[in-house]
């Protein structure tokens, strides 16, 4: 079996290049180069800003969430379908597995619904196809009343349970009269493509170590290696560089606050910035603003754009704003802000004692 070098050496985080003079494949180690660089340098500034969010992985938190999201893209006939939704989130989580949360969800399918059944549907029910109203009155009262899930599990151990309750009212359960649960196994979600997996990939909750490398591979995309000679000489001297943009001494400091910006532009027209700002007490980061822009020149001439926000601080709020415009494609803004608050008390993880549970978990059927 034949296995191509590029991708294999790629899959395991190598640069690549050729050598076209010596006809030679050019391998370079981007964990050594990492690790190489980390030893000489002091990242504890965006080590913080990097991983804030893993502050709320582990313990016990009350949570409280409001999000908003917008979006429009092109269905197959090239025609702007809007979709909106919106709600809320509140309950407790636990070690970033457990969870007992109340989800309260209003979606806008009315313009889809429109597009399918027609504008006059409502107008004259008379000539409206079969289902039209019943379709219709039902989107009108997920937008305005929205549904309302109460959800409780453990990721690890599975499964998780749901039950659905009838406008925001918990006391009318709609699952049965006696208010029934549906148990299943948590299914894993597909990998994001595109600019959201480049968002996936840039705001992750990963390490120095990691940025390091990926903004190594995204340099490297003006110009892969091509003489073995001075391939890893090069390599080298292009991640001290990195290294010197995002070290601890790169940082402005100002009493307790360290600011940092970050800039990568390659020929291409792939365009990346980062803006950090962090608010020390000692040597720990109590506020925290990310600010993350990615353009992407495309073939045709059109440019993807990537926008993201984030903040946290001392008492536990949190905000992120996402925008992604892809124009001739998709827009895409989402906006979630809330709050955690520590607390000692583990979630419920089970439906209420003599609750009626169908399981549909994969492990039954």
């Amino acid at each position: 079996m034949y296995v191509p070098l590029r991708f294999a050496a790629q899959a395991f985080g190598c640069m690549v290049g050729w050598d076209a003079d010596d006809s030679t494949v050019i391998l370079i180690d981007t964990e050594k180069l990492v690790a190489d660089t980390l030893d000489r340098y002091e990242f504890s500034y965006l080590e913080q800003a990097l991983t804030w969010g893993q502050r709320y992985e582990t313990g016990a938190w009350d949570v409280e969430m409001d999000f908003d999201q917008t979006a429009t893209y092109l269905d197959a006939e090239e025609e702007v379908v809007p979709l909106a939704l919106g709600g809320s989130v509140s309950g407790t989580i636990a070690d970033n597995r457990a969870a007992e949360l109340m989800v309260n969800l209003r979606m806008d399918l009315l313009t889809y619904s429109y597009m399918v059944f027609g504008d006059d549907a409502l107008l004259n029910p008379d000539g409206a196809p079969s289902g039209a109203q019943e379709t219709l009155e039902t989107m009108k009262a997920l937008l305005e009343e929205g549904v309302q899930m109460e959800v409780r599990g453990d990721l690890e151990t599975g499964p998780v349970y749901y039950t659905v309750y009838a406008g925001n009212d918990p006391s009318l359960p709609l699952m049965t009269a006696s208010g029934g649960w549906i148990a299943m196994d948590v299914q894993p979600s597909g990998k994001p493509a595109g600019l959201l997996e480049d968002l996936d990939i840039l705001t992750a909750p990963r390490g120095p170590a990691h940025l390091l490398s990926l903004l190594a591979s995204i340099r490297q995309g003006d110009a892969e290696p091509d003489d073995r000679d001075t391939a890893y000489e090069t390599a080298a001297r292009m991640m001290d560089e990195i290294a010197r943009m995002l070290e601890n001494r790169a940082w402005t400091s100002r009493g307790a606050d360290r600011t940092l910006r970050y800039d990568l532009d390659r020929e291409d027209g792939y365009h990346l910035a980062y803006d950090f700002a962090l608010t020390m007490d000692g040597g720990e980061a109590v506020d925290r603003r990310l600010e993350l822009t990615v353009l992407v020149q495309q073939l045709d001439g059109r440019t993807d754009t990537l926008a993201l926000t984030e903040t946290g601080d001392a008492d536990g709020n949190v905000e992120a704003d996402l925008t992604i415009e892809m124009p001739g494609e998709m827009t895409l803004e989402r906006a979630i802000s809330g709050r955690y608050t520590p607390i000692k008390a583990a979630p419920e993880t089970e439906p209420p004692e003599g609750a009626v549970v169908f399981d549909m978990t994969r492990r039954n059927l």
